[in-house]
């Protein structure tokens, strides 16, 4: 794989870097392990247990890596301990939802629209609105290079962060990947995250993900066809769907995919027949007008009699708010009636505070409590015991 990429490279600063990861491996400084190797500037710099353990301090790698190094870009080769360490690039559900007489009726969905940020030390940033097919078949985006343009990347002068092996519906190939950050938004091209954010520090619904690129297309014309979006939007969106309705909806939170007209109760698809509930226009009227639900709630019995019940619920009229309860019936004693009462709750809402961040990598926070950055960053700083399952 690194000697297609090292045939195929037409970049300096990419070059350097392939080199010093066959070097690496001729060497036995990448060793056999379950951690990512970081490579910048043609320095092994780094390894790290996971994707998301280098993406969480990237500036702060990137700043100590250019003190030391001085201009450069990073690459990562991905662990060697980890079988069948593929990407999958098969294409399953798509988003243009056109039924007609020649695909049965059944038809695809919309193209999924995503905006796709594209930032790099010592370069500009650039960002476009880009419409792809809704994958969940891919692990990753896959964008043509003909999109590179976009961005204004050349593969002349940026360099790619790395190398990947796909496995597609008609064999294997090795693509190279740009870090991007990807996120999911309108067809406006307006971020899911409203005025009244969830998540305050989180203005948009993605992250920073590779994002794989393919040659260029024999005639050049580019579209949503060609692109595919990966599993970034189901990691990071709501998502609902209900047979019949030929929609598909996502969101920032569980209340903007769900509702009566998202979700209607008791329906059926089959290809022989159409079936449905019947009721008055009234209803159905109702039913077909109605948007983003004022709240949402769900109960679980705790029991068979019912007699205490686990409650989730939105509060009504105020986003990003909702409460946990146990709710329990008992006889009044001053009325004699069996009433219900609230025996424990909280309240969660990330506007006052109310969560926790932890690393995803904690269960090497050995690092920080005994060794310094000193240590860490010397050439002779092997990583002992991360390569361990």
């Amino acid at each position: 794989m690194l000697t297609w990429a090292l045939d195929t490279c037409q970049c300096e600063d990419e070059e350097v870097n392939i080199r010093a990861a066959i070097q690496g491996y001729q060497s036995g400084e990448i060793q056999y392990s379950y951690n990512f190797t970081l490579i910048y500037a043609g320095h092994i710099v780094d390894v790290c247990p996971t994707y998301q353990s280098f993406c969480e301090d990237r500036q702060e790698r990137l700043d100590r890596y250019y003190a030391r190094f001085g201009p450069g870009w990073l690459w990562h080769e991905p662990p060697l301990a980890e079988r069948g360490f593929e990407a999958l690039a098969k294409k399953g559900l798509c988003l243009t939802r056109e039924r007609k007489r020649s695909n049965y009726h059944v038809g695809h969905y919309p193209p999924y629209r995503g905006v796709v940020d594209y930032s790099q030390p010592f370069a500009n940033p650039a960002s476009c609105v880009l419409e792809t097919l809704l994958d969940s078949g891919a692990t990753y985006p896959i964008l043509p290079a003909e999109d590179l343009e976009h961005f204004g990347i050349t593969m002349k002068w940026y360099p790619a962060q790395g190398i990947m092996r796909l496995a597609t519906i008609t064999g294997k190939a090795t693509r190279r990947f740009f870090e991007m950050h990807v996120s999911v938004c309108s067809e406006t091209g307006e971020s899911l995250v409203g005025d009244q954010a969830v998540w305050p520090g989180e203005p948009r619904v993605g992250g920073l993900c590779p994002v794989m690129i393919n040659p260029r297309t024999k005639d050049g014309d580019v579209g949503h066809l060609d692109r595919i979006s990966g599993m970034l939007p189901f990691e990071s969106c709501y998502m609902s769907s209900a047979p019949t309705t030929y929609e598909f909806w996502l969101g920032e939170d569980r209340r903007d995919v769900l509702g009566a007209r998202r979700l209607p109760a008791h329906l059926r698809w089959s290809p022989e027949k159409n079936v449905w509930m019947k009721y008055s226009k009234e209803f159905a009227s109702l039913r077909e007008s109605a948007r983003t639900p004022d709240q949402v709630i769900f109960i679980h019995h705790l029991d068979d009699e019912g007699r205490r019940s686990f409650i989730d619920q939105d509060w009504p009229g105020v986003r990003g708010r909702s409460e946990l309860a146990v709710m329990e019936k008992e006889v009044d004693e001053s009325t004699q009636r069996l009433v219900t009462r609230k025996k424990k709750n909280v309240i969660l809402e990330p506007r006052e505070g109310t969560f926790k961040e932890r690393k995803k990598n904690s269960r090497f926070q050995w690092r920080e409590d005994f060794l310094t950055l000193e240590d860490i960053t010397s050439e002779d700083y092997r990583d002992v015991g991360d390569s361990l399952p």
